[in-house]
């Protein structure tokens, strides 16, 4: 989608202007807490590349390479990032601890100008309403990566200047309060994005649907049809964003093959119109005393 392809961009030119603004005032003013802020701007960057050069692969059409699709590249490129931040941040909260150890840095002056500032105020702002619009995409984990992105920066920067802004000013004589900011930013950025990673690697790796999915598409199978005897089964599991959907149906063992063919296609387009369905197979039945039809989940255990 159009707003998608806007959306990545905008977030990229923004990130590369706040990123130059917020190593200014990091290097200004002596802050292991906005310099963390920095650095986390520059993630933003990477993680903007990763999600664009990701999405260009994905609309690269190759149908003998890749009969289905590139859809699971989209959440393939969120794991490598999440992947980096995470270890970059540890970086970022090993040298916090060491500062905050050492008497020496800790007790280093910092300063932060008016200027300074304005420039964490107008970040602050500008990745506020980034974050508003891009939560409203829905549809795109790249977006949806985005947003987090969006969030993360606004709590870093509102706390990044928070911290040694009350340890310089407020209480001149904790100026501790810089690098405990910059650990608590630190572990804070490798909660939010250890979710995410296994998020997205759970989905990658064929987590299972949740209860109100199967409810909703077994619903919608036994009501498409006065034909449908029977719903045999319903399962319904990720292959990246998207769920993968098999449906058994049970039809009169006297049904002409013509309309067992229509109905099974048709329930098949309708059940791919879903937005969180990237593709369905319907299997026809006159019975549903049958054993396990996969031989796979037969070895793996399936339905014991």
């Amino acid at each position: 989608m159009w707003i998608v392809h806007l959306a990545i961009n905008l977030s990229f030119v923004a990130n590369i202007m706040l990123f130059a603004a917020k190593l200014f005032v990091a290097f200004y003013s002596g802050s292991m807490a906005i310099l963390a802020s920095a650095f986390e701007s520059f993630l933003d960057i990477v993680s903007n590349a990763i999600i664009f050069f990701t999405v260009r692969i994905i609309r690269h059409k190759d149908f003998y390479t890749y009969p289905v699709g590139k859809s699971r590249m989209e959440p393939l490129g969120i794991v490598v990032f999440a992947v980096i931040i995470t270890t970059s941040f540890s970086q970022v909260l090993i040298s916090s601890v060491e500062r905050l150890a050492d008497p020496e840095k800790v007790g280093e002056e910092l300063d932060l100008s008016l200027s300074a500032l304005l420039l964490l105020g107008a970040n602050i702002g500008v990745k506020a309403i980034l974050w508003g619009w891009c939560a409203t995409i829905k549809g795109s984990s790249s977006v949806e990566a985005l947003a987090y992105d969006h969030e993360n920066d606004v709590v870093f920067s509102i706390a990044s200047t928070i911290f040694p802004l009350v340890g310089k000013c407020i209480w001149a004589n904790m100026p501790w309060l810089d690098p405990l900011g910059a650990i608590i930013l630190s572990l804070y950025i490798i909660y939010e994005w250890m979710s995410i990673l296994l998020d997205n690697i759970k989905k990658l790796t064929g987590q299972a649907a949740t209860t109100d999915d199967i409810k909703q598409l077994t619903y919608m199978a036994y009501r498409f049809s006065h034909k449908i005897v029977e719903v045999d089964t319903v399962r319904a599991y990720y292959i990246g964003d998207r769920l993968l959907v098999e449906v058994d149906i049970v039809l009169p063992p006297n049904c002409p093959l013509q309309e067992a063919h229509d109905v099974g296609e048709a329930l098949q387009d309708a059940l791919e119109m879903m937005d969180n369905v990237e593709r369905a197979y319907v299997h026809l039945d006159y019975s549903s005393q049958h054993a396990i039809e996969h031989r796979r989940a037969l070895e793996t255990g399936y339905g014991e």
